[in-house]
């Protein structure tokens, strides 16, 4: 797995092929991750929340899923306490 660095152009990156997958937070803007997805129809959008306080209760975790889900992520991964 390589991890990027905040520094290096994201697009040069990823124009190489080689990624396959790109963990993004749910904060991410949907016109990003569309974006992404116009550019680079390979590949798998994996959008994360992470919640270190709490886990919240079911009903508010299918909503945080809803969310993910339409902002375009192809996997969701959630990480609660």
């Amino acid at each position: 797995m390589k991890v990027i660095n905040p520094n290096d152009d994201l697009s040069e990156i990823l124009a190489t092929g080689k990624i396959h997958y790109i963990d993004l937070d749910l904060s991410t803007p949907k016109s990003l991750i569309q974006k992404l997805k116009t550019q680079y129809p390979k590949l798998k959008i994996i959008i994360s929340h992470h919640d270190f306080k709490t886990t919240p209760p079911l009903k508010i975790l299918k909503k945080t899923v809803t969310e993910m889900l339409s902002k375009g992520a192809d996997i969701v991964k959630i990480a609660t306490y």
